[in-house]
């Protein structure tokens, strides 16, 4: 994850221990730095705990978990990871908008997240064409409340579609992201060009 007013990120070399040390994590860690200051000169003396990545501004990342800032740096070394072991298989722990694992090669990949709605998309990506050229208000309400009442009413990739794509920063229903004219007088649609986004991420899905 990427928090809000993280500075610098460390991807440790290894992997953290728990238990006093008997027990290392069963995932890559990472160290993340939250601070206004300037932490180069301490960053030189920690280059021994792994690669450090420093934000050019302060990460305002709405979609929770999103890696897609910092995909650039993270793809190199699990792909490094990847090559060096002529690993076959790839399972991504929190694929969330798919930032990373669309971007690895790999015989087999898997990727994983606690959102069924979320997956639930990402196993219907051939409906995506199907799905309208607008959510209007009304609409996005309607799903809402389906999804709010468990009512069955809409399956649960559509859920998923108008639940992400159709929302502001990609926050699952956190509000209806439309038509909007911004601060620079330019026109945007956000759920059009969400909708295009995952469409040009197809081919590397399969």
């Amino acid at each position: 994850y990427v928090f809000a007013h993280a500075k610098y990120i460390c991807f440790v070399r290894g992997r953290l221990k728990f238990n006093d040390g008997a027990d290392p994590a069963p995932f890559p860690s990472e160290v993340v730095v939250f601070t206004q200051d300037n932490f180069d000169k301490e960053i030189k003396g920690l280059s021994d705990l792994g690669f450090w990545i420093k934000l050019k501004e302060w990460c305002e990342i709405k979609y929770v978990g999103s890696k897609s800032r910092i995909a650039k740096h993270i793809v190199p070394i699990i792909q490094s990871y990847i090559d060096k072991t002529d690993a076959n298989f790839y399972l991504e722990p929190f694929i969330g908008g798919a930032n990373v694992i669309d971007k690895i090669s790999c015989k087999r990949k898997i990727g994983y997240d606690i959102n069924h709605y979320l997956i639930e998309l990402f196993k219907h990506l051939d409906m995506i064409d199907e799905l309208p050229d607008d959510i209007s208000k009304q609409e996005y309400s309607d799903v809402r409340k389906s999804w709010q009442d468990q009512d069955g009413k809409y399956p649960d990739w559509y859920i998923g579609a108008v639940g992400f794509l159709a929302s502001y920063n990609g926050k699952f229903f956190g509000g209806r992201a439309g038509i909007v004219k911004t601060k620079i007088g330019t026109i945007r649609n956000y759920y059009d060009e969400a909708k295009r986004n995952l469409l040009s991420q197809l081919p590397q899905l399969d």
